[in-house]
């Protein structure tokens, strides 16, 4: 299709025109009840995640990018405000550094953690509303998540382009655009601006590089930097996704832009958006659930294992699978994070793969090793027709007795139609913002976040800063 006449559907300004009219009034409890429980997710994530070496580093530089005293806006888990661009782009690296940020399935971008990233900074910035926050993130979700959808995920991974960052410098256009006021005009100017700073590389596979952790921090940025510069007047492509030179031909090859506008209204993407119970990469997350779901059925001990083989749907191998070096041995916890041996080996050992299981006594272990060894990954093709609108495992471990105890997963922990309770939700966040903040402010963070759309959003971000 590259190189193609220009589709005539206008369907970047359909999707803008109707973002920018939404606002908490006209949009369903459903959707405002998952961008409030997705903003609280986003805050303990980001806690713990500013603690990681790669946050850290980031952090470093935008204390030198961002002047001392030039912003008002909030580094998660540090004292120092610094320019919303800035906020964001350390925030959204920070979101990221776990593997526990949310996902939207289908279109396989994390999107909380540049959308979030983005809107909590500008809230900040422009005094907004947490429901102003919430409508905003709504209309960032539903850009972010139609475009990936269009692209769609396996052929633009193929280019070697990681979703969360192409896609997600829309997503925090749009909301960075949101809670500036802008026109529909200005908006679309936003998005065309934003289609020129769409970039994630996948190379990060292969050269345990830390750019992962950049994509969504970055597209926050660059998103904001697009409203802004279209606030003042620079202009960007008006079909700059489904122009001739656009972003869905460039950065794919057989593109869907109807899919941009269809159903519109209909159902809000950001209520079909998944939350993570687990610290690894999503394509990991169905062989913990199945493979859980054998240990604890069965109740079978280390010491029983002979085999574990993995079946998995074709695209999950260039991220869990490939390169097996990599996967068999991990070094760090980026690593095991991304490796389908680890997350069956870390189930038969530990039940769990939580932060903990990364720590080096856990990693480096003789007992991981051997029984990683014992992991076996294997194409199951009946899987493939199901992803991405599933994201299926199967697990068989093999007992040194003989038996052969299976399992399979197609509905994950956490997804719209398993979702982690409200209760869940605090424990994930107790665990993960008590490395960072002490019990008194967590709970404050939690009293502020069940009700965030009858606060100020920075009620909620301002109590996100450490002491």
């Amino acid at each position: 299709m590259r190189g193609g006449p220009v589709i005539d559907l206008h369907v970047t300004r359909q999707l803008v025109d109707f973002c920018v009219q939404l606002t908490p009034e006209k949009l369903p409890a459903a959707a405002m009840d998952a961008a409030r429980r997705l903003a609280f997710d986003f805050a303990g994530v980001a806690l713990r995640g500013s603690l990681e070496s790669s946050s850290r580093a980031v952090v470093d530089a935008v204390r030198r990018l961002s002047p001392e005293g030039a912003g008002t806006c909030t580094i998660i888990g540090h004292s120092r405000k610094v320019l919303p661009q800035y906020a964001a782009l350390a925030n959204g690296s920070s979101v990221h550094g776990l593997e526990l940020d949310d996902i939207h399935p289908q279109a396989g971008v994390h999107v909380g953690a540049t959308v979030f990233a983005a809107g909590f900074a500008m809230a900040q910035q422009t005094g907004a509303s947490g429901a102003d926050l919430l409508a905003a993130a709504v209309a960032g979700y539903e850009v972010a998540c139609r475009i990936g959808i269009a692209l769609p995920l396996a052929e633009h991974s193929a280019h070697g382009f990681h979703s969360t960052g192409t896609c997600g410098v829309f997503g925090a256009a749009m909301t960075a655009s949101r809670l500036l006021g802008l026109s529909a005009e200005q908006t679309l100017n936003a998005l065309g601006i934003a289609g020129s700073q769409a970039a994630g590389s996948l190379e990060y596979r292969t050269e345990r590089a830390d750019t992962k952790r950049l994509h969504p921090g970055w597209a926050a940025h660059c998103g904001i930097v697009a409203a802004e510069l279209a606030r003042s007047g620079v202009t960007g492509p008006q079909r700059i996704l489904e122009g001739r030179a656009g972003f869905l031909r460039s950065y794919s090859d057989n593109p869907l832009p109807e899919t941009l506008v269809a159903g519109l209204g209909e159902e809000f993407h950001i209520a079909r958006t998944s939350i993570k119970p687990h610290a690894a990469c999503r394509y990991s997350q169905g062989i913990i659930d199945a493979s859980i779901d054998v240990v604890s059925r069965h109740d079978i001990r280390p010491d029983e294992v002979a085999r574990i083989t993995i079946g998995l749907f074709k695209a999950a191998f260039p991220s869990v699978v490939e390169p097996p070096e990599f996967k068999r041995r991990p070094r760090f916890m980026a690593d095991a994070q991304f490796s389908a041996n680890f997350a069956a080996a870390a189930i038969a050992l530990w039940r769990q793969v939580t932060m903990r299981e990364y720590e080096a006594d856990r990693l480096h272990s003789p007992a991981l090793h051997a029984m990683i060894d014992l992991v076996e990954c294997v194409e199951a093709p009946e899987l493939n027709a199901l992803f991405p609108q599933r994201w299926p495992a199967k697990v068989e471990f093999v007992l040194k007795d003989g038996r052969r105890l299976a399992g399979s997963v197609d509905r994950l922990k956490g997804d719209p139609d398993y979702p982690l309770s409200w209760d869940e939700l605090v424990a994930k966040f107790k665990y993960l913002a008590g490395s960072v903040l002490d019990s008194e402010r967590v709970a404050r963070i939690i009293a502020v976040a069940g009700s965030l759309e009858t606060c100020k959003a920075d009620d909620l971000v301002s109590l996100l800063a450490s002491d």
